[in-house]
């Protein structure tokens, strides 16, 4: 075995972690957007619902970050002080060093009602910062957020929507119409001032004189004397019913920007950018597109660049707000559904099918896509080549012979009911199942259709390895002796290109929805397991006589593939690609969606390139197989806490390096263990100085060639005066 110990220049230039590759969302498609901020030209975060995406190229392009922590919370407001440090707050406080990459939850402080929403966030340096929200409150942390000083400032049913400092002693925050002011860094907070309006939003100060802010009516406050006297100004008399200012930034004393929207009578929200470029004394209403609804935060890095959000919109100007620019996704807006499957013609041609009509094909492997509009729900997509195809779903069978642009429904000799999947081996041979439909077969490209079976089956997933041998998979409810009903999944299989079939049934509770084999005898079946609340991985190896239960996972199985025998992949309801690298016998997770939905679909095109699809519109891809690289970059502040990193590439193989920090001197012990726990290496052992270390693991240990699987990485630091810190990682050699 080889490994390099390399302390990355300590406390001068330490490692910081920068995911690329991996899984990559094609479809760009924001929520509800609350929050924005840039550090730079280039590097800048927004929050919502749910989502935090990132970009590092001004916004042309969007990354989702930090899939599982911000699942169920609702994310109000983001500030970077750099591009390395941040804090989001909301129905949580989460704080990151590595600009988002990872995160880690703060305390609010002791007694703090968690239900109360923080609705702003604003820090002076790396340790001094505020947050407010709901019920009057107020935070202050000294600590970079380890610790929250909390106060109350009036009425506990009044909100703090916006907080604002100067520098580390003098600052304002405005609730309702009250404006308040501290001087002694948050300690204690002063109402100033009383606004006649129903509230104020959003509070932004130049200097200690000169400030403004917004809220309810339409109306502009601004102050030349630090706040003791405020004057109000109209910006514009609404078109409709009422206007409500969201956010106010000026770059100097003349040029400025508010943005909001106006509600009319029935309650739409229309949105509204104005700039003024002689202090606020005039307003002009600059180029943007005037169909957006509601528009939240606004971000500017200097008097030229800056970025709109609200809604699922995001807005970007590049000449000082003179025009501002959509930033859009590459998924059509129509498409916000369930998508449910898949099919890859080659690297270059994907379709996907879902919900409300949703159809959509991309040419240029995902860079673009178009959309194809159905009059009802599609269940499954099967193209033997980029001309021919057939789509199936509620009670339809769609056929194209011209790559998409026209559809021809067709036709079997009953009504048909809801078809879940459609299998082709060329332009004549295909099969169709349904629920509660028989297994329907055609000769003919689907110009006739005919029952397969005699009996009506609840299936929901079809593989045909050839024009001889196919399974199909579902559940069957069976009644007893006393005629209560039992459930069971039930596959089918043919040996005869379907002119018969056998019947077999797993374990009681069990409910498939996916069934592969990459031969005759070897495959696989995923699906829900109702007796353990969970999901359920099956295998054979004998051609589907038998199956065995190999794994119970933490939610549904919707989708299985496998490219060889031994590698593979499952989708999971809640949002999780899994991979196996010994043929299903064990199951790592390799990717979770930032939002809390399934994920129905998923193929590979080979070892490297493959999609996945589901809930909110998502589409995946991944390059490498799903593998996480991770970047270096040499700009950081020394480690406060014990980390240990995800090692990169993973899976790997040959090598792959291992990444940890420690803020103080310490005996530290780094060791690998094979799945069964027996160590394998021992990388280190013995007194490391505070820093960031980084150490490679090779798969070979003299003449011995470790075999493809799952390991784990422990780091075991005793040091002397804080106690022990352990900490074990999962990696996979993929061979």
């Amino acid at each position: 075995m080889n490994f390099n110990k390399n302390p990355i220049i300590l406390f001068l230039f330490p490692i910081i972690l920068f995911g690329q590759g991996g899984w990559e969302y094609q479809n760009f498609s924001p929520g509800n957007l609350t929050s924005v901020c840039f550090v730079d030209s280039l590097t800048g975060w927004a929050v919502g619902d749910e989502e935090l995406i990132h970009t590092t190229d001004g916004g042309k392009s969007w990354k989702y970050q930090d899939a599982s922590r911000l699942r169920g919370e609702y994310m109000n407001s983001v500030f970077f002080k750099n591009k390395n440090l941040g804090w989001i707050v909301g129905s949580i406080i989460l704080h990151t060093t590595d600009g988002g990459q990872n995160w880690t939850g703060q305390e609010r402080g002791a007694n703090q009602n968690k239900n109360y929403e923080l609705r702003s966030v604003f820090f002076y340096d790396e340790k001094i910062g505020w947050a407010s929200g709901d019920s009057s409150l107020i935070l202050r942390t000294t600590d970079g957020g380890l610790n929250w000083q909390s106060q109350s400032v009036g009425n506990n049913i009044q909100t703090v929507y916006s907080i604002y400092f100067i520098d580390s002693l003098k600052g304002w925050a405005v609730k309702q119409n009250e404006v308040l002011q501290s001087t002694n860094s948050g300690v204690s907070w002063n109402k100033i001032y009383t606004v006649n309006v129903n509230y104020l939003s959003s509070i932004f100060f130049l200097d200690s004189l000169y400030g403004w802010t917004v809220g309810g009516s339409g109306v502009i406050f601004n102050t030349i004397d630090g706040g003791k006297n405020w004057n109000r100004s109209t910006i514009v008399d609404s078109p409709y019913f009422d206007i409500n200012l969201s956010s106010v930034y000026f770059s100097d004393l003349n040029n400025g920007f508010v943005i909001g929207e106006d509600w009319d009578a029935i309650f739409e929200a229309h949105a509204m950018i104005f700039k003024t470029t002689d202090g606020g004394k005039n307003w002009t209403s600059p180029n943007y597109d005037q169909s957006l609804s509601e528009l939240n935060s606004l971000s500017f890095v200097n008097g030229k660049f800056g970025w709109i959000v609200g809604g699922n919109s995001i807005l970007y100007t590049n000449n000082g707000g003179n025009d501002w620019i959509n930033q859009e996704s590459k998924i059509p807006p129509y498409s916000l559904g369930r998508l449910l499957s898949l099919d890859i013609v080659n690297e270059k041609i994907v379709w996907v099918v879902g919900f409300g009509g949703n159809t959509l094909i991309t040419t240029d492997g995902g860079e673009n896509w178009n959309q194809k509009f159905m009059d009802r729900n599609m269940e499954d997509v099967c193209f033997i080549d980029e001309y021919h195809g057939w789509i199936v779903g509620n009670g339809t069978i769609l056929n194209t012979l011209d790559g998409g642009n026209n559809w021809n429904e067709q036709t079997a000799p009953w009504n048909l009911g809801q078809l879940t999947s459609v299998s082709f081996l060329d332009e004549n041979t295909g099969w169709c199942v349904g629920w509660y439909e028989p297994i329907l077969k055609t000769t003919d490209g689907g110009q006739n259709w005919k029952a397969n079976t005699p009996e009506y089956y609840y299936l929901r997933d079809s593989y045909f390895l050839n024009k001889d041998y196919g399974w199909v998979a579902g559940t069957i409810w069976m009644d007893d002796s006393l005629q209560h009903s039992h459930m069971y999944g039930h596959i089918l299989r043919t040996t005869n290109g379907g002119e018969s079939w056998e019947d077999y049934r797993t374990e009681e509770g069990h409910y498939l929805f996916s069934i592969y084999f990459i031969n005759a005898k070897i495959g696989w079946a995923v699906g829900t397991s109702y007796n353990n609340g969970s999901g359920v991985v099956l295998k054979t190896t004998d051609g589907g006589i038998s199956w065995a239960t190999k794994s119970f996972l933490q939610s549904s199985a919707h989708s299985v593939f496998f490219i060889n025998k031994d590698i593979g992949w499952i989708t999971e309801d809640i949002g999780k690609i899994l991979i196996s690298v010994d043929g299903g016998e064990s199951w790592s997770e390799q990717f979770s969606t930032y939002r809390a939905g399934g994920l129905y679909a998923i193929q590979f095109v080979d070892e490297k390139t493959g999609w996945a699809v589901g809930d909110y519109n998502t589409i995946l891809k991944t390059s490498n197989g799903g593998v996480i690289f991770v970047e270096v970059d040499n700009n950081s502040l020394t480690p406060s806490e014990f980390l240990l990193y995800q090692n990169y590439p993973n899976p790997f193989n040959p090598s792959t390096k291992i990444s940890w920090q420690s803020p103080l001197g310490s005996w530290q012990t780094l060791r690998v263990y094979d799945i069964l726990g027996n160590e394998i290496a021992t990388l280190v052992d013995e007194y490391m100085p505070a820093g960031k270390y980084e150490v490679e693991f090779q798969s070979s240990i003299g003449n011995r060639q470790l075999a493809s699987g799952v390991y784990f990485y422990q780091l075991q630091v005793y040091p002397a005066s804080s106690g022990a810190f352990v900490e074990t990682k999962k990696m996979i050699l993929l061979r």
